[in-house]
């Protein structure tokens, strides 16, 4: 009767850790991860070099992402518009001018990718060079350059 028992109470043990393991992988889907390796500006925020965590704000739409370094100092909130996913593989693209790089793409791979619109400041930026004015870091060129960092899902 006791082994009964407790079998019964393990089985039911490694029933619930199951079920709690599955929650969680569901609600941590849409996450993701990537080390950025320069500074970079998502919206009208910048943002230090860092390990940041992409997420949707609500289950209902992805339009809203937030953006959060890992040690939790830096974060924030980006509305972003559909567009077609270019890869299987989770990536953030960027445009370079020079040395500022402005948030441009995220892509969780597979899904839809999320374009993030042109910030006041790259557009101040664009006029700027438009008008012949150096970048902080001397780039004089009005055209982007595309960089992508890859990431990983979780």
């Amino acid at each position: 009767m006791k082994k009964q028992i407790m079998r019964t109470f393990v089985i039911f043990g490694l029933l619930l850790t199951l079920a709690a393991s599955q929650t969680l992988a569901a609600q941590s889907r849409g996450r993701l991860v990537v080390q950025i390796p320069f500074d970079f500006v998502a919206g009208q925020e910048r943002l230090p070099a860092g390990l940041y965590t992409i997420s949707r704000i609500s289950r209902d739409t992805g339009k809203a992402l937030l953006i959060r370094s890992a040690d939790g100092r830096a974060s924030v909130t980006v509305l972003t518009n559909s567009a077609e996913a270019d890869g299987k593989e989770p990536q953030v693209s960027f445009k370079r001018y020079g040395d500022q790089y402005f948030l441009a793409l995220i892509s969780s791979g597979g899904e839809a990718a999320r374009v993030v619109p042109t910030s006041r400041l790259e557009k101040q930026l664009k006029r700027d060079l438009a008008r012949g004015k150096k970048s902080k870091g001397g780039a004089a060129a009005a055209v982007a350059s595309i960089v992508t960092v890859k990431g990983g899902a979780q």
